[in-house]
């Protein structure tokens, strides 16, 4: 009768222990590649074009930091401080917005369910058909918001809304619209999670509804209100469909923010290098965010 050397027994052992490792790794394989086709391939041909004279046609040739240095330009800088504008003023906007409706929502009020997917609506339109629609709504002439104004006889001649004064402040009404839903949706659910009992004790001690609000409330809610802000910092920086569609970056590029620029400069001025090393700007831009972001979080936290 044959039996196998002991030896034989502890390899097989290795060999099992080793595949056993490695098996998670088989099953995040197809997800790992699909990231590295969608996303980091695209971001390291971004970087490449940048340090490159490109055209839609493909690659020309090396130009080192031209492309860099060519953006200091104040056009660029008048580009960036719109996107800071439009960042500014809307996510601000959102969170108070949003923390509103979800601390209405959070009521025990009729129709509650309803309220709560009707509050949905703005985020289930796809961005580009959001800029139409925001289109017929502001225009002078045929738009709903014109005819109510005058209709209420609070305006006697109708407003051009999308004149070069009055555009960006409606690219920024537009993206709180659209941004408040998912916001006000994220903020409930943090507000659900909060014990009541932390309400009854403040009530206990005397305190008001304000003073449960600011010192009870958005405490509990703080970390859910940053990632919030995060997520709405940085969708706000790279929106793009929403803007087009209404303005397509004017009136006299009043609305031209960094991603109506690149786009402009890639498709329009047939300039991939320059299209490239403005992304790859705001890519640093939004990682120097978030990264004081995780900063923060962390001290807090310790």
């Amino acid at each position: 009768m044959y039996t196998k050397p002991v030896g034989e027994d502890i390899r097989g052992l290795k060999n099992s222990t080793w595949l056993r490792q490695l098996s998670p790794y088989f099953y995040i394989l197809p997800a790992g590649f699909l990231f590295c086709l969608i996303y980091l391939y695209p971001l390291t041909e971004a970087i490449r074009f940048s340090f490159s004279k490109a055209t839609l046609l493909g690659f020309v040739s090396y130009v080192g930091f031209d492309n860099y240095l060519g953006l200091l330009t104040p056009e660029f800088g008048s580009t960036l401080a719109r996107t800071g504008i439009l960042v500014i003023v809307c996510v601000p906007g959102i969170i108070i917005l949003s923390l509103i409706g979800a601390l209405l929502l959070n009521q025990d009020l009729k129709l509650r369910g309803l309220l709560r997917a009707l509050v949905l609506v703005p985020w289930l339109i796809p961005e580009n058909l959001v800029g139409v629609i925001w289109g017929w709504f502001l225009h002078p002439w045929y738009g709903i918001a014109n005819g109510l104004l005058l209709r209420l006889r609070l305006l006697s001649t109708p407003i051009d809304f999308l004149s070069p004064s009055n555009a960006m402040l409606s690219v920024i009404m537009m993206r709180i619209w659209r941004g408040t839903p998912f916001a006000t949706v994220a903020i409930l659910g943090a507000l659900q999670s909060v014990p009541q009992e932390l309400f009854e004790a403040a009530e206990l001690d005397g305190a008001g509804p304000l003073q449960k609000l600011l010192f009870v409330t958005i405490p509990s809610i703080r970390p859910i209100l940053s990632a919030v802000t995060l997520i709405m910092v940085t969708w706000t920086v790279i929106i793009f469909d929403m803007i087009y569609a209404l303005t397509g970056g004017g009136p006299l590029n009043v609305t031209s923010v960094l991603s109506i620029a690149i786009y402009k400069k890639a498709f329009l001025s047939n300039d991939l290098g320059t299209a490239s090393a403005m992304a790859v700007i705001g890519l640093i831009i939004l990682l120097i965010v978030n990264y004081a972001y995780f900063k923060l979080e962390r001290r807090e936290a310790s």
